[in-house]
């Protein structure tokens, strides 16, 4: 049992949470999905949970001033319900209480955590790299605000929160040695599975059949775009009865990318349902995530769901994830060479590929929100426990 300034919290009792997001509250979206379903797993588990993104928002403009506004509404609200006692949890992402201070929080009974969705400062040393590298070009604009005054916000709203969680060890890691975090007060939090991907069937054999690959994402330098579309070409034209599906791009940017002579039998998604992606997945075997930079994809969660075996940079938690269970591989980034070999080694080593998608199909049985959300409210017990002390 916690006390906060006099109120007793048992173990068992619900407790009374409010998420916010500074997106649109769409299921299908990475973030808002992920918000949308804890919530809701939350909620089975029998706590009180409120959710404030922009569809909540007072004065929304649908443009990008909200998400210059977005923080003050947040931790305005935030704020309220947390000096009324209305409140035990304030669960805020990335730069949402950044106009609050270490002291407003600490004087509150409940507790504030900022919950990183993908940290955004951690992303921009890697844009940075890259940009050294003459990889990438930046407009002065960048500096302004997403590469300047929008890291300046979220490092703050780490700061300020009695717990920051993070989606992998290593964006915990640099979070705790760049931005002077307190390791004791940073925790690492995996997302989790819809329901609609635990339980499918156990993937078919690939047998000698032609060989799918899928991608999942938007045609951006962060996602390993350019990479993708380079080891579809270069394997598509090595195996001329492969396929490929690249979900979630726009279709215009993607046939540009690839090589002609393969462009027929790449199929281009460029929306869909979330509850569509086993559907869609059908008939395919590998997925390509070369990102640059990641915090815990749920795209890889995913298609191991839907018996796929992953081909992916070692980004975010990918690694702890596929090589203990033997559901893929690790690759080099932007190495188009290595790529399409370890692609085409797979593809002919229908025994290994299979035994991936197995692998993957079995672990990702574990990998539910109900687990989630189980391991989110012990940690949010332990730190109202701790700052009740």
């Amino acid at each position: 049992m916690a006390t906060e300034g006099g109120l007793a919290i048992r173990d068992d009792q619900p407790l009374r949470i409010l998420l916010t997001l500074h997106y649109p509250l769409d299921p299908n979206a990475g973030a808002a999905g992920c918000t949308l379903r804890l919530a809701a797993s939350l909620r089975e588990r029998g706590h009180e949970v409120s959710v404030f993104g922009f569809d909540q928002m007072r004065g929304r403009r649908d443009s990008k001033l909200d998400l210059l506004s977005f923080p003050f509404q947040a931790s305005a609200l935030a704020l309220r319900r947390l000096r009324a006692d209305d409140v035990d949890v304030v669960d805020a992402s990335t730069g949402d209480l950044w106009p609050t201070s270490r002291g407003m929080v600490r004087r509150c009974r409940g507790i504030a955590v900022t919950r990183s969705h993908g940290l955004e400062n951690h992303e921009a040393a890697a844009t940075m790299e890259a940009r050294d590298r003459g990889e990438l070009e930046l407009s002065r604009r960048y500096f302004v605000y997403y590469g300047g005054i929008r890291l300046k916000q979220v490092a703050r709203s780490l700061r300020v929160a009695d717990a920051d969680f993070f989606l992998s060890t290593n964006e915990r890691a640099w979070a705790v040695e760049h931005l002077a975090l307190d390791p004791r007060r940073s925790e690492v939090v995996r997302n989790g599975l819809a329901d609609s991907f635990i339980g499918l069937p156990p993937p078919r054999a690939y047998g000698k059949g032609p060989l799918g690959i899928a991608v999942i994402g938007p045609f951006i330098w962060r996602k390993g775009a350019e990479t993708a579309a380079a080891v579809l070409s270069r394997v598509l034209q090595r195996a001329p009865t492969a396929h490929a599906s690249w979900l979630g791009a726009p279709d215009e940017e993607v046939k540009a990318a690839v090589d002609p002579s393969v462009r027929e039998r790449v199929r281009v998604v460029s929306h869909y349902r979330n509850e569509d992606l086993p559907s869609l997945l059908e008939g395919h075997h590998a997925l390509l995530l070369l990102s640059r930079s990641e915090g815990y994809p749920g795209a890889v969660l995913e298609a191991m769901a839907c018996g796929l075996a992953v081909i992916s940079t070692d980004v975010g938690e990918c690694r702890a994830l596929l090589e203990p269970t033997g559901a893929g591989v690790i690759v080099p980034p932007a190495d188009v060479d290595a790529i399409a070999t370890t692609v085409g080694r797979l593809a002919g080593d229908p025994a290994r590929l299979d035994q991936m998608r197995r692998n993957g199909h079995r672990k990702a049985q574990d990998l539910g929100w109900s687990e989630v959300a189980a391991e989110t409210e012990r940690l949010y017990r332990r730190v109202i426990e701790e700052k009740s002390h």
